[in-house]
């Protein structure tokens, strides 16, 4: 595990009523992911290239759900399936236009290693929209996350937001329990405050309904970028991602996703139709 952040909240923080689930016990991260997380990396051969994403319209499984790797071209590779019980697509896509206004509302979610998160300014209009969906709100938005990346040190990630069709995804074949996608492209800064990007990352959460709930096939892409809807590698000749930052990826994805399903319900029926 990576250290924890040390943090409390704001007086200002503390008088919103949903405070109460930064001060909750975090929920036990899924051991069986947790164990693939600290294990050996998988073979690069059972990992999903970018360029076939659209191979998450498929049904069925990949060979290798969860796991981590390097690639042959140096770039990092993540995957995580988190099964979210109780938990629907509208309060997922709710969660991903609410909580990004409000810098606890991140830290809540995994607060040993969420800091802080705020919406560009270019962004803000479209993400406290009243009149846009919660979709929409998102779409296209770039949100300011600073929070540990798995790797011991905290950064600054710069997350814009793609529609399906943005990032490259054949929307004429979404069918039946197959509900949408959250895509990002993320750079990852040379430092807090910095203007220099030093990593690109792609990520997917392709969302599936399932008895009882929902899960997320996450993807991370770590070296790519989508561009004109097509993935390129940003990568310099002769660079290679570290393995722990694919690896943590999956154990930061584990134990934040495990710790909002535990609370999720419970607060879109709270705040959703405030």
């Amino acid at each position: 595990m990576t250290n924890s952040i040390s943090q409390d909240l704001t007086a200002e923080e503390k008088s919103r009523p949903y405070s109460k689930y930064f001060y909750r016990d975090m929920a036990q991260p899924d051991p069986e992911l947790m164990k693939i997380a600290n294990g050996p990396p998988m073979d690069p051969s059972d990992a999903l290239p970018i360029h076939r994403i659209n191979d998450l319209l498929d049904p069925g499984y990949h060979k290798v759900e969860t796991g981590y790797c390097i690639m042959p071209d140096g770039s990092g590779y993540a995957c995580v399936n988190t099964k979210m019980p109780g938990v629907t697509f509208d309060m997922l896509n709710w969660w991903m236009s609410w909580f990004p206004l409000e810098s606890l509302r991140y830290k809540m979610w995994y607060k040993k290693e969420h800091v802080a998160h705020y919406v560009a300014p270019e962004s803000y209009a479209q993400a406290a929209s009243t009149k846009l969906s919660s979709i929409e709100k998102f779409h296209g938005a770039t949100h300011i996350a600073i929070e540990d990346i798995g790797a011991g040190k905290t950064a600054e990630l710069h997350i814009t937001f793609m529609s399906p069709e943005e990032a490259g995804f054949d929307v004429a074949r979404f069918t039946g329990a197959n509900k949408g996608i959250i895509a990002t492209n993320t750079r990852v800064m040379d430092k807090v405050g910095g203007t220099t990007p030093m990593a690109r990352v792609t990520m997917i959460h392709f969302i599936r309904e399932i008895l009882g709930g929902i899960e997320l096939r996450t993807r991370f892409w770590m070296g790519y970028s989508i561009v004109d809807k097509k993935p390129v590698c940003m990568l310099p000749p002769g660079v290679q991602i570290p393995l722990q930052l694919p690896r943590g990826a999956v154990e930061h994805s584990v134990c934040e996703f495990s710790n909002l399903r535990s609370f999720l319900p419970e607060l879109y029926a709270e705040e959703s139709n405030r």
